[in-house]
């Protein structure tokens, strides 16, 4: 019988970007395709390996890819900001959500059971 993988999640917070949007950039008008395709929206899954060898420990990973989403937020403002009647992205700077999770077993396992 195989064991459940059981994923904890240890963290959420909302990321701003490292430095404001500029005012005049503060509404992001949305081209006609934009407009008429159906909202997608994706989430994006880092997977680190946990072993002796590593440098780093899982709090200095998170905070370094939390100052790196930080500061390509700044980069890609209309990514912190917020769909506003499907005709603009408002970048009020409200910030990207993040999570750290964690689960007992092996990546491969995981990877194994949901190929399909």
């Amino acid at each position: 019988m195989e064991e459940e993988i059981k994923f904890e999640i240890i963290g959420r917070e909302i990321i701003k970007p490292s430095s404001p949007t500029p005012s005049h950039l503060k509404s992001f008008k949305l081209s006609f395709f934009d407009q008429t395709v159906p909202a997608i929206y994706t989430s994006l899954a880092l997977f680190y390996p946990s072993n002796i060898n590593n440098v780093l420990t899982s709090d200095q990973k998170s905070s370094h890819l939390k100052k790196s989403l930080s500061e390509a937020l700044t980069l890609f403002f209309p990514l912190a900001g917020r769909v506003n009647d499907n005709t603009t992205i408002e970048c009020h700077d409200v910030g990207a959500r993040y999570l750290v999770a964690k689960f007992n077993g092996l990546l491969s396992t995981f990877l194994e059971q949901h190929k399909d």
